[in-house]
């Protein structure tokens, strides 16, 4: 049933129907041992002397094994496509064989590569996953198993702050990913009505009505009977049962200090200003005015907005009307609620329509992204990354990815690249399909690599093909069987099938000869690991390359390079003399940052390690603890995929 299927145990007992009978004892009676032919026993004479011998490492009399010894049988050869034979009281076990792999699911197994018989994340027949929004389920190696850890749970509300992401489920349970370093994705354990996020602040009123906060400015002094709540940069107010609002957090402009009379039904907060809702319709402000964003019009609101300097209302006839701060395009139409961003890079108001779609002010970025539009909305919320939940309960968001703040739980991950010196990231699935944050969604198709320049993407297809997304500055080749793909800001390079170097763009270098396995390509240049010696050799403008032999892997930015050796050694050149860590690695990446000038995976634990230009490794840096297998670095920001294939980040700021 499906409330089973993603604890499932390993199946046994009922093997099903393997394609091939169980050994005869024909079979095995050509490698039975003497001892036990012709010697004239009764039949009870020789049950016993079998079970004596049973042990002995030999086949003998009824036998079907013994320890070792299994009569040539495999599980294979007995009809099965996988596994291992093993020997029980001399008795072939054919328990560790499985049918898994052959595309058919059969009685002993509950799903085959990607077959679950219609099951599906989204539930679309009786027995599927309940609970769950969308997202790909996969079989487990035995075929046994449905494993949903790559299904996205079902949402009822998103809210998104500076740089971090929470979304409320349909049960009550809060899940935050993004940046974490104030712990502003460290939700405690409780169940909620609902959250609201502002700046590096988490809260949430729970099923109790009690408030509780996590991340930044989190003392809170109330905690019961709260109606509403709003939370900002510096500081949070929140709307008791009995109209009164309290506030807390940074207030130096008088922000957190209410008027002690009144009766409220609703607050918002801004950066150093607050105003308040009376259940009259009338706005009250209080703190600082320097843009007048504490002086509101006299109009019968019905739900306000607080953003950095200014403040939104939503007028009893629909319409949405702000103060303080200049704000461009301000949504023009009838809208059924508003929602603003407060965070210290966006300041946004968006008018959301009965079935939820919205409009958003001087927001083209977000208005332009489709797949936010094209279902039915429940929620919305937007800062430089923006989120959806749709009717259905589906969560989806875009923009700005600095801290993986869009990155879904549901959503896994085999490898990660960056644009060199850049924030820009892009990742492939375990599918091969790319997603990639910020000014791209990923090209289409499956591939085994990806490279992110200025303006495009490119992608190194399954087939050995370039697909991209974007303005490249020439047109990629066409041809198929290319075996790597590096792309600086105005140069495309490849490694041909017969796996010779050619460049296209403007810098008109002259490509080395001979032929390479993996290439990076620079300012002006690039370097490449040559097939056979594993020797480097770099071109144009660049440096030249280390001495040595037997590299595997090279990385760079604009002016300097990095190579590892199988035994994990890693060698540095370039423009500013980097010198390379010492010790043994299994991957790393160089930004473009020469404070943190690459990160590394330690080769064994294969934690992370960030070190400076001249090798010495940096105490200081507040990094993610696990075993990664991916790192790529940006200019500011790390980003690594773990065993789990989830993608954490973090600041490559001292």
């Amino acid at each position: 049933s499906a409330c089973n299927l993603s604890d499932s145990a390993p199946v046994s007992g009922d093997l099903g129907n393997p394609k091939s009978d169980f050994p005869s004892k024909d079979l095995v009676e050509d490698q039975r041992s003497d001892a036990t032919k012709d010697v004239g026993l009764t039949d009870t004479g020789q049950q016993d002397l079998a079970n004596s011998l049973c042990g002995n490492g030999t086949i003998d009399g009824d036998e079907g094994c013994d320890g070792d010894q299994l009569a040539q049988q495999t599980c294979t050869s007995v009809g099965f496509n996988s596994g291992t034979i093993k020997c029980s009281n001399c008795e072939l076990d054919l328990s560790g064989c499985f049918t898994c792999g052959d595309g058919i699911v059969q009685s002993s197994e509950v799903c085959e590569e990607d077959n679950f018989e219609g099951r599906t994340c989204a539930g679309e027949l009786g027995d599927s996953l309940v609970g769950y929004a969308s997202g790909t389920l996969y079989c487990d190696d035995r075929c046994t198993q449905i494993v949903t850890n790559r299904c996205q749970r079902k949402f009822k509300e998103v809210e998104v702050g500076s740089q971090h992401t929470c979304a409320l489920l349909e049960n009550g349970e809060v899940q935050c990913w993004g940046r974490n370093d104030l712990g502003q994705t460290s939700v405690p354990s409780d169940r909620f009505k609902t959250i609201v996020l502002g700046g590096n602040t988490s809260c949430g009123i729970t099923q109790a009505s009690k408030l509780k906060c996590w991340g930044e400015n989190v003392p809170v002094p109330l905690n019961e009977n709260i109606v509403q709540l709003a939370v900002g940069i510096n500081h949070a107010c929140a709307v008791q049962l009995d109209g009164k609002i309290q506030c807390w957090g940074i207030g130096t402009d008088g922000q957190t200090s209410p008027p002690r009379t009144g009766n409220f039904m609703w607050v918002g907060v801004g950066n150093s200003h607050t105003c308040g809702l009376t259940r009259q319709g009338q706005a009250v402000c209080w703190g600082k005015n320097d843009n007048l964003q504490s002086s509101p019009p006299t109009t019968r609101f019905t739900q306000i907005v607080g953003m950095y300097n200014r403040t939104c209302g939503l007028s009893d006839l629909g319409r949405i009307e702000c103060w303080g701060e200049n704000i461009v395009n301000i949504p023009n139409g009838n809208y059924e609620r508003i929602i603003g961003s407060n965070s210290f890079f966006s300041t946004r108001v968006c008018g959301v329509e009965s079935d939820g779609q919205f409009l958003c002010s001087d927001s083209p970025s977000v208005n332009n992204y489709d797949p936010l539009h094209l279902e039915t909305i429940k929620d919305v919320a937007v800062a430089t990354h923006s989120c959806v939940v749709f009717e259905t309960g589906r969560l989806k968001c875009v923009g700005q990815n600095r801290w993986a703040q869009v990155i879904l739980p549901g959503e896994f991950f085999n490898s990660i690249f960056h644009e060199i010196g850049e924030d820009r990231f892009c990742a492939l699935d375990p599918n091969g399909k790319a997603k990639c944050w910020g000014r791209f969604q990923g090209p289409p198709g499956e591939f085994s690599k990806l490279s992110v320049g200025d303006d495009f993407v490119l992608g190194l297809t399954t087939e050995g093909g370039l697909v991209f997304e974007g303005t490249p500055p020439v047109s990629p080749p066409t041809d198929l069987g290319f075996v790597d793909v590096s792309v600086a800001r105005r140069e495309i390079c490849v490694i041909t099938k017969n796996n010779k170097i050619q460049c296209e763009g403007s810098f008109n270098v002259i490509e080395p000869s001979g032929e390479f396995v993996k290439l990076q390509t620079a300012r002006r240049g690039g370097c490449a690991i040559r097939k056979g010696d594993g020797s480097i050799q770099c071109w144009g403008q660049t440096v030249a390359a280390p001495v040595g032999n037997g590299f595997v892997d090279i990385r760079g930015n604009k002016k300097n390079f990095c190579a590892i050796k199988a035994d994990g050694i890693l060698s540095c050149w370039g423009e500013n003399q980097w010198i390379a860590p010492t010790g043994n690695f299994s991957k790393f990446a160089l930004s473009k940052n020469s404070n943190v000038a690459l990160c590394t995976l330690q080769k064994g634990s294969n934690e992370i390690e960030c070190w400076r230009s001249d090798g010495v490794k940096i105490q200081s840096l507040d990094l993610p603890s696990a075993a990664f297998s991916e790192i790529s670095m940006g200019r500011n920001v790390g980003c690594a995929i773990g065993a789990t294939k989830r993608v954490s980040c973090w600041a490559l700021t001292l």
